[in-house]
Protein backbone atom coordinates (compact mmCIF):
# COMPACT_ATOMS: atom_id res chain seq x y z
CA UNK A 1 0.00 0.00 0.00
CA UNK A 2 2.57 2.69 0.89
CA UNK A 3 4.42 2.18 -2.63
CA UNK A 4 0.89 3.32 -4.19
CA UNK A 5 0.78 6.21 -1.66
CA UNK A 6 4.61 6.97 -2.71
CA UNK A 7 2.93 6.76 -6.86
CA UNK A 8 -0.14 8.87 -6.57
CA UNK A 9 2.00 11.68 -4.45
CA UNK A 10 5.32 10.86 -7.33
CA UNK A 11 2.33 11.63 -9.65
CA UNK A 12 0.71 14.49 -8.19
CA UNK A 13 4.18 16.42 -8.77
CA UNK A 14 4.83 15.11 -12.27
CA UNK A 15 1.35 16.78 -12.93
CA UNK A 16 1.48 19.82 -11.12
CA UNK A 17 5.00 20.59 -12.59
CA UNK A 18 4.79 19.15 -15.95
CA UNK A 19 8.28 18.37 -16.92
CA UNK A 20 9.85 15.12 -16.26
CA UNK A 21 10.89 15.54 -11.96
CA UNK A 22 8.95 12.44 -11.06
CA UNK A 23 7.86 10.28 -14.02
CA UNK A 24 10.65 7.55 -13.07
CA UNK A 25 9.86 7.15 -9.70
CA UNK A 26 6.31 6.63 -10.52
CA UNK A 27 7.66 3.79 -12.71
CA UNK A 28 9.54 2.51 -9.88
CA UNK A 29 6.81 2.77 -7.68
CA UNK A 30 4.64 0.33 -9.63
CA UNK A 31 7.24 -2.22 -10.12
CA UNK A 32 7.89 -2.30 -6.33
CA UNK A 33 4.28 -2.46 -5.54
CA UNK A 34 4.05 -5.37 -8.43
CA UNK A 35 6.95 -7.10 -6.57
CA UNK A 36 5.24 -6.29 -3.36
CA UNK A 37 2.15 -8.34 -4.54
CA UNK A 38 4.48 -11.20 -5.67
CA UNK A 39 5.69 -11.55 -2.38
CA UNK A 40 8.86 -10.13 -2.94
CA UNK A 41 10.91 -8.66 0.49
CA UNK A 42 11.54 -4.84 1.17
CA UNK A 43 15.24 -4.80 0.12
CA UNK A 44 14.22 -6.69 -3.06
CA UNK A 45 11.46 -3.86 -3.57
CA UNK A 46 13.91 -1.09 -3.24
CA UNK A 47 16.04 -2.83 -5.33
CA UNK A 48 12.96 -2.73 -8.42
CA UNK A 49 12.70 0.89 -6.81
CA UNK A 50 16.26 2.06 -7.75
CA UNK A 51 16.91 -0.21 -10.90
CA UNK A 52 13.35 0.76 -12.53
CA UNK A 53 13.55 4.77 -11.66
CA UNK A 54 17.20 4.32 -12.97
CA UNK A 55 15.97 3.04 -16.37
CA UNK A 56 13.30 5.00 -16.59
CA UNK A 57 15.48 7.86 -16.50
CA UNK A 58 17.64 6.80 -19.01
CA UNK A 59 14.93 6.13 -21.48
CA UNK A 60 13.37 9.12 -21.21
CA UNK A 61 15.13 11.89 -20.61
CA UNK A 62 17.08 12.00 -23.99
CA UNK A 63 13.98 11.39 -25.96
CA UNK A 64 12.46 13.85 -23.91
CA UNK A 65 15.33 16.50 -24.85
CA UNK A 66 15.34 15.20 -28.10
CA UNK A 67 11.49 15.99 -29.13
CA UNK A 68 11.90 19.58 -27.35
CA UNK A 69 14.45 20.15 -29.83
CA UNK A 70 12.15 19.54 -32.63
CA UNK A 71 9.46 21.52 -31.16
CA UNK A 72 10.11 25.12 -31.63
CA UNK A 73 8.56 27.25 -28.28
CA UNK A 74 6.99 30.09 -30.06
CA UNK A 75 5.67 28.51 -32.73
CA UNK A 76 2.28 30.42 -34.34
CA UNK A 77 2.40 32.63 -31.20
CA UNK A 78 3.83 35.59 -33.07
CA UNK A 79 6.64 36.48 -30.52
CA UNK A 80 10.45 36.08 -30.71
CA UNK A 81 12.92 34.79 -28.60
CA UNK A 82 14.90 37.95 -29.16
CA UNK A 83 13.16 40.31 -26.92
CA UNK A 84 11.90 37.53 -24.42
CA UNK A 85 12.46 38.84 -20.76
CA UNK A 86 12.78 42.63 -21.72
CA UNK A 87 10.57 45.12 -19.91
CA UNK A 88 8.49 47.28 -22.24
CA UNK A 89 9.77 51.16 -22.10
CA UNK A 90 8.00 53.28 -19.99
CA UNK A 91 7.65 57.11 -20.20
CA UNK A 92 7.90 58.82 -16.54
CA UNK A 93 4.43 59.57 -15.03
CA UNK A 94 3.47 63.33 -14.75
CA UNK A 95 3.30 64.42 -10.93
CA UNK A 96 -0.67 64.66 -11.12
CA UNK A 97 -0.51 60.91 -11.84
CA UNK A 98 -2.10 61.14 -15.52
CA UNK A 99 0.23 60.11 -17.88
CA UNK A 100 -2.49 60.42 -20.92
CA UNK A 101 -1.31 62.83 -23.10
CA UNK A 102 -4.09 65.11 -23.95
CA UNK A 103 -5.56 66.48 -27.60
Amino acid sequence: MTWLILFLCFLGLELAAGCLISLWFCVGCLGAWLGSLGGIALEGQLALFVSLSFLTLILIRPAAILAGRRLPLNKGKGFSRAGRGKAPARTPEREDGNDRVSS
